[in-house]
């Protein structure tokens, strides 16, 4: 007993500097990230334009390259989602439910419009190529509707809305985030063991992407030709595949929660301290693109360009989060958040009004066969013209989803309230933050708040769950 107590006083001695545990998981919003996904939208969308319209060579070399966009909105998602809520599940997974109510009125009720929009469309183009609406048709789209299209290497189960595959991907993060954050996050208490997990991510990937590429292609490859599998297509579709991505997204997110917590020196520190720091990282982040850009011989996606553009991600972000850029005065302008708060709506619907004006000119897309539309506009003025007006249209439609269906549905669908946060400190007991403040936003100091009542309370408690046998 007298050592029990002995502990507990050098506890007391230990803790006395750290912050309170926050009692709320608001954090700022970080505009540029917002701004940013505009952008990267934007360059999905004008890469599946470019089966419409004919880009001069220097454009289409970075056009053709858009598909990374998707990574870069897979790497920016475990950002954002560790960032707002890696702080729900800093001692437990009791708010698993809640925290899949929140994304469910996030992402699901556009989804469901966008799909229900693109249905009739679909149906069209299967009539106009004799393809018979059967059980198959059926499964495929209940597929769709229950975001599950991304789980099945089949063709066909993607002709409905054609980008909600990605989504698909997403659910997949949504439903093992909580056990990431829970079972492997809190026990890295340093921002540079953060980092040399990151690191860990890339090397990974980079090293098992072949093999694993490899043996599910083989796997693929067995089916017969009459079924439409494609297993490249398949392959980067594949949820498993694509968890890197998020990975090390929510990594670089804890690393840079970890920076504003504590005193550290790592890397995020370094871009946190020092301006010079994130102008290079970004302007290293944008030249890697440009340069993987121009000399990539594909148009399409591929694992070796696609790990680059995952680095490259997670640079650009990290940096962008940190603070100030010369990027920053365009990308927290407002009509750019704007924009960037209507970025899932562009995403989700941009597809429409193409397979619509593909029909309406006779282009006749196949959607068993293809799941690009053909070209519906030449070089010439007027057809460009019409092609630019179906862009803005695009856009000023993206907003009015964001204003008329995605806020009105999440304030109805969202969870009231937030779980409450936990009494006492999470995580190890060994003087290091606890897990709950580690996840806080790191503001702590210029919290109100934060009075030596509080910070009495706390320790209090440490020191109670300490001792119990």
């Amino acid at each position: 007993m007298r050592m029990v107590t002995a502990k507990a006083a050098g506890l007391l001695t230990q803790t006395a500097g750290l912050p309170r545990i926050p009692q709320t998981t608001d954090k700022p919003i970080i505009a540029s990230l917002t701004g940013l996904r505009f952008f990267a939208a934007m360059a999905v969308v004008l890469y599946h334009y470019s089966w419409l319209i004919p880009y001069p060579p220097a454009i289409f070399a970075f056009v053709r390259q858009g598909w990374a966009g998707v990574g870069l909105f897979f790497v920016l998602s475990g950002f954002v989602i560790t960032y707002n809520y890696a702080d729900w599940f800093a001692t437990d997974t009791a708010s698993y439910w809640t925290f899949l109510r929140a994304r469910f009125a996030r992402v699901v009720p556009l989804h469901v419009v966008a799909l229900a929009l693109a249905t009739p469309i679909s149906l069209y183009a299967m009539y106009l190529h004799s393809i018979s609406f059967n059980w198959t048709t059926a499964l495929s789209w209940l597929t769709n509707l229950f975001l599950l299209e991304a789980y099945v290497p089949i063709t066909q189960f993607k002709v409905w809305n054609a980008p909600a595959w990605s989504i698909s991907v997403e659910f997949f993060y949504y439903l093992t985030f909580p056990f990431i954050a829970r079972r492997l996050f809190v026990r890295f208490d340093s921002e540079r063991s953060l980092e040399f997990l990151g690191l860990g991510v890339i090397v990974t990937g980079a090293l098992f992407i072949g093999p694993v590429s490899y043996f599910l292609t083989s796997i693929l490859g067995q089916f017969p030709p009459e079924l439409g599998v494609e297993p490249g297509y398949a392959l980067h579709r594949f949820p498993p595949v694509r968890m890197g991505e998020f990975l090390l997204g929510c990594t670089l997110a804890l690393a840079f929660l970890r920076a504003r917590s504590l005193k550290e020196r790592g890397l995020m520190s370094a871009l946190r301290r020092n301006r010079a720091v994130r102008e290079m990282m970004v302007a290293f982040a944008v030249g890697l693109f440009g340069l993987v850009s121009l000399t990539s011989q594909n148009a399409e996606y591929t694992s070796e360009s696609n790990m680059i553009y995952m680095v490259t991600a997670a640079m650009l972000i990290g940096a962008l989060a940190s603070g100030p850029t010369l990027l920053s005065p365009i990308l927290e302008h407002r009509a750019v958040v704007l924009l960037g708060n209507a970025s899932y709506s562009l995403y989700m619907i941009h597809w429409i009004p193409v397979a619509a004006t593909a029909l309406l000119v006779g282009a006749r897309p196949s959607p068993a066969i293809d799941p690009y539309w053909s070209a519906i506009a030449g070089a010439n003025a007027p057809g460009m013209l019409a092609v630019a007006l179906l862009l803005v249209s695009t856009v000023l439609i993206s907003i009015a989803c964001y204003r008329l269906v995605e806020s009105p549905a999440r304030r109805l669908l969202r969870p009231k309230s937030r779980p409450r946060q936990p009494a006492c400190g999470a995580g190890r007991i060994d003087g290091s933050q606890s897990g709950a403040a580690f996840f806080g936003s790191g503001d702590h100091a210029k919290d109100p708040s934060a009075s030596a009542d509080g910070t009495l309370e706390e320790l209090t408690c440490w020191c109670r769950r300490f001792c119990q046998p």
